[in-house]
């Protein structure tokens, strides 16, 4: 159960990128957005939420605040850049993919229950996976920002753009 998990962690993200099309890039930096907002936002959320609501755990309702500030930018990015790859760039695409579900497995499991954690974190492949957590932020990371800069616009040096 563990490793089908494990799997699905990492596969889910990267074919749901794949199948829609979705700039596998700009879903790597989102979810770099929902760590930061699921870092920094998240205890206001909590403290909020369980005042409106007295009877839930408060660390129940931190875990989901959590989760769902770390996968809302995530599924957004997808959807709003779904069919907008094209042409050859279907092979660095999947490499930002593999980075992004790679990164939402390592980023999703410290947040569910804990035993939970425990059970995939005892498996062999997690700590696989989890050593090469340097290796997939530092390729994600480069890949995101060369693909950023390779699609910025360009403009001709023409009379038109001249003043």
């Amino acid at each position: 159960m563990p490793l089908l998990l494990i799997g699905c962690l990492i596969l889910v993200p990267v074919l749901a990128i794949v199948l829609l099309k979705a700039q596998g890039a700009i879903v790597f930096l989102s979810l770099c957005l929902g760590s930061v907002l699921a870092s920094y936002v998240a205890a206001d959320m909590t403290d909020v939420l369980t005042s409106m609501r007295s009877g839930q755990s408060p660390l129940a309702v931190s875990q989901m605040v959590h989760i769902i500030l770390l996968i809302t930018p995530f599924v957004l990015t997808m959807l709003f850049t779904s069919r907008t790859v094209r042409g050859g760039k279907h092979l660095l695409n999947l490499v930002t993919a593999l980075t992004s579900g790679i990164l939402f497995a390592l980023l999703i499991v410290p947040l569910l229950s804990s035993d939970l954690q425990r059970s995939i974190m005892d498996q062999a492949v997690w700590h696989q996976v989890s050593s090469l957590q340097t290796l997939v932020i530092i390729i994600g990371a480069t890949l995101s920002m060369m693909f950023l800069l390779m699609s910025r616009p360009h403009h001709k040096n023409n009379k038109k753009h001249r003043k």
